[in-house]
């Protein structure tokens, strides 16, 4: 008995440390974008670490439509810290319109765990005698919900309702910015959308088995119209649950095997008869 407790209380020590250190890297982005009379445009962001344990090896990565770029080696993200990052950025051929700015920021825990978050801020760019278009196109995101309890429910659906109220086609480009362990089947869509219809597009997501929660999407389209950009932006929360799935098979296959045996027991009567 001396022993058993002599034991435990061991394996108690080697496991309290890692419990006790464990942290929590809570990282929020304040993400701004400005265009000067020059028309440069001037991206501010702080990275605010709002936990108890360090963000390392910090990246940002900025999206507007097809034009990306990342900016490595801004450092560790101490608890409490703020990382400010300030650039003009020069995105060759950018047309006039209303464009989204989408930032991505990607850091790692300190056994090396990655991970990402993204934000968002819209921002007009030559746009000097240009009215709004009185309706827009629509855009509404569906996320997947994922049950931990189901077998094999790797892949969802996410639906992407698009609504266009002109009398001519619009065939918007959608961009998908997904959480930690998410994977879009694809990143980036084309769909056309006829004058006054209303659709919805199916695009598979697929979780990681090691991920237990959800997370943000965020989904950005993009059309152009006389030579003008036009940007929206819809978000969701994927969800991730747990419902039971084994009884509702359960009653369906006693059910089965119930007229199965019912079937057979009546087949050996009528044989013995005769």
């Amino acid at each position: 008995m001396r022993y058993s407790i002599k034991f435990i209380l061991i394996i108690l020590l080697l496991i309290a440390p890692s419990i006790a250190f464990a942290g929590v890297i809570n990282t929020k982005i304040d993400l701004s974008c400005a265009v000067d009379k020059k028309n440069d445009i001037a991206v501010h962001a702080e990275i605010a670490n709002k936990g108890n344990s360090t963000a390392y090896r910090l990246t940002l990565s900025l999206f507007v439509e097809d034009w990306a770029q990342k900016f490595d080696s801004l450092g560790d993200n101490l608890p409490g810290g703020t990382i400010k990052f300030n650039e003009k950025l020069i995105i060759p051929e950018l047309k006039p319109g209303r464009h989204m700015l989408v930032a991505r920021i990607s850091f790692e825990e300190q056994n090396g765990t990655s991970h990402r978050i993204y934000e968002y801020f819209p921002f007009p760019y030559k746009t000097g005698g240009i009215g709004k278009e009185q309706q827009e196109l629509s855009l509404k995101l569906k996320p997947p919900v994922f049950n931990t309890r189901a077998f094999g429910e790797k892949k969802k659906k996410m639906i992407i309702h698009l609504n266009n109220p002109h009398d001519y086609s619009v065939t918007p480009r959608i961009s998908f910015f997904l959480p930690d362990g998410y994977t879009a089947e694809e990143s980036t869509t084309a769909t056309e959308v006829p004058p006054y219809k209303n659709i919805a597009e199916a695009v598979a997501v697929e979780k990681n088995k090691s991920i237990n929660q959800g997370g943000k999407i965020l989904a950005v389209a993009w059309y152009e119209k006389d030579g003008i950009i036009y940007s929206i932006i819809s978000e969701g929360m994927a969800g991730v649950e747990e419902k039971p799935v084994l009884f509702k098979w359960y009653v369906f296959f006693s059910i089965i095997i119930l007229i199965a045996v019912t079937i057979l027991i009546t087949v050996r009567r009528k044989t013995e008869e005769t």
